[in-house]
């Protein structure tokens, strides 16, 4: 006599990513460390641009804040974007942006045109993450949608929490489609 078992079999075993799919994921990690980076440059060069531009404390203060103010901001917009543009687009408008105020900032002599890139950077730093997220859902069999999610570790404690729900909501299992 057989015994029958309550065990549900073991599922098959995952399949790796594709060598063009690993590269897409390295890019894009790349990408949003590139990007953390960049928010914090002007915090360790904030007393060499004070003295270079004569600037006072006040405008240090509103040049390093302004970047998270506007960011939050285009948090709304950029979630906006993404959901209905195409992310190719969109990815690509934002890091011409990103790239251009990254520039600009080398370049500029007053208080005013920093500010501007401060704002700039912030607002096309924000669409990364999300458009990140939307391009795994995308673009990897459903199977390993959540393979490349060790490729994002938080740069913050903040993101932490935000990076745990980006991996649960991108979760094969998670039962929703939340970023498709």
């Amino acid at each position: 006599m057989t015994a029958t078992s309550n065990v549900l079999p073991a599922p098959a075993a995952t399949s790796r990513l594709s060598p063009e799919l690993t590269r897409l994921a390295v890019l894009l990690a790349l990408s949003i460390f590139i990007n953390y980076i960049d928010r914090g440059n002007l915090a360790l060069a904030a007393p060499l641009i004070k003295d270079e531009l004569g600037l006072s404390f006040s405008q240090i203060g509103l040049l390093l804040s302004s970047f998270f103010w506007t960011y939050a901001i285009f948090q709304i917009v950029s979630g906006w974007l993404v959901d209905r543009f195409a992310v190719n687009w969109v990815l690509a408008l934002g890091i011409l942006l990103w790239s251009a105020a990254t520039l600009g900032t080398g370049l500029v002599h007053s208080f005013t045109t920093l500010l501007a890139m401060r704002l700039i950077l912030a607002s096309a730093s924000q669409w990364r993450i999300l458009l990140t997220a939307k391009s795994f859902r995308a673009t990897f069999p459903s199977s390993s949608v959540a393979a490349p999610t060790p490729l994002f570790p938080p740069a913050k404690p903040p993101d932490l929490l935000s990076a745990h729900c980006w991996a649960a909501c991108s979760s094969p299992t998670s039962g929703g489609d939340s970023f498709s």
